[in-house]
This record gives structure tokens, sequence and C-alpha cells, in this order.
């Protein structure tokens, strides 16, 4: 009985280690993960170029305020900076899982833009006017570059000479978009204008009640 029991255990031995073995023998999978090229802020999704000899790969970003995985080999773009992303693959019962595989690449901030409105009507009997922007991103600030001849404050320009009036417009930008090329416009300030400034808004008002309940209406 000892001796069957021995012989059962060295069997039991020798199986394992053929198995051992084998498992040893087995071949890796292998990724393929070409390095993504850059990218600008508002691209569409990004594809990706993975391949693999064995098993599925798959992929995660290790920065999901930058990019994020919108399928299984598509990026989508979420805000500048640099967007990582880790390949690995579990590989399968004829082949051992795979090395991991990083890649990053560099998604760059927008172009920003501002536009300014005329002013042409300021003059000394018109002396204040109110100037819009428009701009891709971030918040536009107006200034004076002739301040003995105009001021700005906030969005509206006072005339105080005679003279060329010229208005600066800056967009420092945002964390997505870059800062904008500065804009500047000017006028000539004249004792009167032959523009008229545009007539201001009287009326008719609408006013419309978005509620409407016991608490604002009127008993019999």
């Amino acid at each position: 009985m000892k001796r069957l029991l021995a012989l059962l255990a060295l069997s039991s031995l020798s199986f394992s280690g053929v198995l051992s073995a084998e498992a040893a023998t087995l071949p890796s999978a292998v990724i393929s993960f070409t390095t993504p090229s850059r990218a600008v802020f508002g691209d569409p999704d990004k594809d990706l170029v993975i391949t693999q000899n064995a098993g599925v790969t798959t992929v995660v970003t290790t920065t999901p305020s930058i990019c994020s995985m919108s399928g299984p080999l598509k990026v989508k773009i979420l805000g500048a900076g640099v967007c990582k992303l880790t390949a690995t693959n579990p590989g399968t019962t004829s082949f051992k899982p795979a090395r991991a595989v990083s890649k990053s690449f560099i998604i760059s901030k927008a172009p920003n833009a501002i536009t300014i409105s005329n002013f042409d009507w300021l003059s000394l009997a018109n002396p204040e006017a109110e100037i819009s922007t428009t701009e891709t991103s971030g918040t536009t600030v107006l200034s004076s570059s002739t301040k003995t001849v105009c001021t700005v404050v906030d969005k509206k320009v006072y005339a105080i000479k005679i003279g060329k009036c010229t208005i600066k417009a800056s967009n420092s930008g945002s964390a997505n978009f870059l800062p904008a090329p500065s804009v500047t416009r000017s006028v000539t300030i004249a004792a009167t204008s032959t523009v008229q400034p545009p007539a201001p808004f009287v009326g008719p008002w609408t006013i419309r009640q978005q509620n409407f309940n016991d608490s604002n209406s009127l008993a019999d």
C-alpha cells in the first residue's frame, strides 16, 4: 500500500511538472500600438491603430478629463492637454497575457478670435458709445490706446476731446482655447459726427409670466 501511494504521488508530481512546463512554454500575446498623432481641441473622435497576435486588446485612458474612449478603438477629445492611453490584452488559452503598452498624444488648444463693433458716431456731441464684442472663448477686455482722447469703461467708450480714438480688444483665451490676436478699431472724434448713433430701444416691451397660480393672480 505504501508503495502504491508513493507511485501515485510521484505520478501526480510528474503530471504537474508537465503542465507547468507546458504553461511556461506558451507564447505571449503581443500588442502593436501606433502612437496617435497630435490633435486640436474640437477635432472629431480619433481612431487608434492597434493590432495583436492573439486575444482581444482593451484600451483605457488615465486622463479622463482630457480624453475618453468613445468606442473600442476610438478616442473622444474632451480638453487640451496630454491624452494618456494604456492597452492591455489578457491572452487566450494558447497565449499568455500581453505586456501592457502605454501611448500618449498632445491635444493642442483651439484657435480663438475676436470681433469688435464699430462706434464711428462717437463725437463731442455724442460722447458715449457702447461697443459689442464676440469671441470664440474666454473674456474680451477693452482698453483705450489713446487715453487723452477717449477712455473706455467695461464696454462703453467716452470721448474726451477732438482727435483719433483707438480701442484695443484683448482676450487671454481659456483652458481649451489660445489667446486671441488683439484687435484694434479707431475713429476720429470731431465736434459732431455725420453718423447717427443707434436709436435706443424704447419698446413696446413684452412681459411674460412664467408661472401662474393663486399667489400671482387677482381673485374677484
